[in-house]
Order: C-alpha cells, then sequence, then structure tokens
C-alpha cells in the first residue's frame, strides 16, 4: 500500500537534502589545531575557522552570493580569499584574523585581478610572486623586504583617511602612500624629515593626525611593492595604437 508523499517543510526526505555539508577543509601546516573549513551551514557556502580540538566551526565570511575557496596561513594566524563582486572571480586578495575581524584588503591601489591560487610553503619560511604566469620574486620575507623595500616606511593613522591619502598621493613630498587596513603607509627617503613634514601638509587641510611613526616593513608591504611596479612596466610598455 502507498503512502502519501509528505510535502511540509519537516519532511524526512527535505531535512535529508537540506542538511548542512562540509564542502572541504585544510590544517594549519604549523599549527594543526587550527583548520579553515567550506560549509554551507548557513544557507551558502561561507568560510569558518575550524577549532581542531574541538570541533567547532566558527563562520569567518558572511557574503551574499557564498563563497567557496580560501586558504589558511602556515601559522594559521591568518586566513586568505579572493574579494570578488557576486562570484565573478575578479577581485583583490584579503586577509582575515583566524579569530576573525575586519578583512584586511592586500593590495588596494592594484586594478582588479583574477587569481585561482594561493599558497605558502610548510615551512613558511619562502615566498614568491608569480606575475602573468612568471616567478618574478623568491625568497625569506626578510630577503624580500630587503630587496625590494629600500626606501624608509612610516605609519599614519589619521581622520578623515580618505582625504589624506589623496592629498598626500598627489603632494610629491612622498614616494608612495598605500592603504594598509584603516592607516596608510607612505614611503619615504628620511622618517625623521619627512614626519613633520607630512604632519603640516595634513594640518592646513584640517586632517587630525593621531599617529605618524618609522616602522618596519611587512610582507604585504613587499607584495603591493613588486605589484605596482609590474603593473607600471605593463602599462609603459603597451604597443601603440
Amino acid at each position: 500500500m502507498l503512502t502519501n508523499l509528505q510535502l511540509d517543510d519537516n519532511a524526512s526526505w527535505k531535512q535529508r537534502f537540506r542538511a548542512p555539508v562540509v564542502l572541504w577543509t585544510q590544517l594549519a601546516k604549523a599549527a594543526p589545531d587550527r583548520g579553515l573549513a567550506v560549509s554551507n551551514k548557513s544557507g551558502k557556502y561561507q568560510l569558518y575557522a575550524w577549532e581542531v580540538s574541538t570541533g567547532e566551526l566558527r563562520q569567518l565570511t558572511d557574503r551574499p552570493t557564498g563563497i567557496s575557496f580560501g586558504w589558511l596561513a602556515p601559522d594559521g594566524r591568518y586566513v586568505y580569499y579572493l574579494d570578488d563582486k557576486q562570484g565573478n572571480e575578479i577581485g583583490h586578495y584579503i586577509r582575515m584574523p583566524f579569530e576573525g575581524g575586519e578583512p584586511q584588503d592586500l593590495t588596494p591601489d592594484l586594478p582588479l585581478y583574477s587569481s585561482f591560487d594561493f599558497n605558502a610553503s610548510i615551512a613558511g619560511n619562502r615566498i614568491g610572486f608569480i606575475w602573468q604566469g612568471n616567478l618574478v620574486a623568491c625568497s625569506t620575507p626578510e630577503g624580500l623586504k630587503k630587496d625590494y623595500i629600500t626606501r624608509q616606511l612610516l605609519n599614519l593613522k589619521c581622520t578623515p583617511i580618505d582625504k589624506a591619502y589623496k592629498l598626500l598621493k598627489s603632494s610629491g613630498a612622498i614616494h608612495d602612500v598605500n592603504f594598509y587596513g584603516d592607516e596608510l603607509h607612505i614611503s619615504v627617503d628620511d622618517a625623521a624629515q619627512a614626519m613633520p613634514a607630512i604632519a603640516r601638509i595634513l594640518a592646513q587641510d584640517d586632517i587630525h593626525v593621531i599617529l605618524i611613526e618609522e616602522i618596519q616593513p611587512s610582507i604585504e608591504d613587499v607584495f603591493v611593492s613588486l605589484a605596482q611596479g609590474k603593473n607600471n612596466d605593463s602599462q609603459n610598455h603597451r604597443p601603440a595604437v
């Protein structure tokens, strides 16, 4: 005897069909107590921090179109993914702390790009930079900083930051300026002389300086410097039309 088909939302066959799925997982190579997972627990695939010892999955992203790919740093401190628009796979790489927090754009001044892989060595002590299919730099983090960051670096925290960025970019008083989260990193020849000069320039436009200090470059500063250099080379070698 045939039974009537259950069509209500609590029907067992519907619950099995809608059961949350873990699409894949990844362990931090040098910190195996931390992992990254992609699951549709929230209804769409999102990135989750995986506490391996307890099995807890903590949602990191909440993207309207979902996200299926991400990478975990070897030390487990950061999660990286391509921040695209509505799943078009063109955007910027960003990083987010494993504990959660605001995402940070690694290449805020670059045009949008497409990329499908982001990897680090097991030891996490060598980094390679690939541009248009060619390996253009490979060394230890300290080696890359020494080779590609040849000027002194300032960290600036101020408000409004967008106004400060535009002003400094066009001032001619510095070599370069880039966003670094909610702060600016500024490339100069002499940090001691540049700090009071920058403060004066900003004060003239009613920009409040909260902090300005000399810092050591991060690997993200190297990444931005390399990418900008290669992007400028490409523009300078475009054939005439």
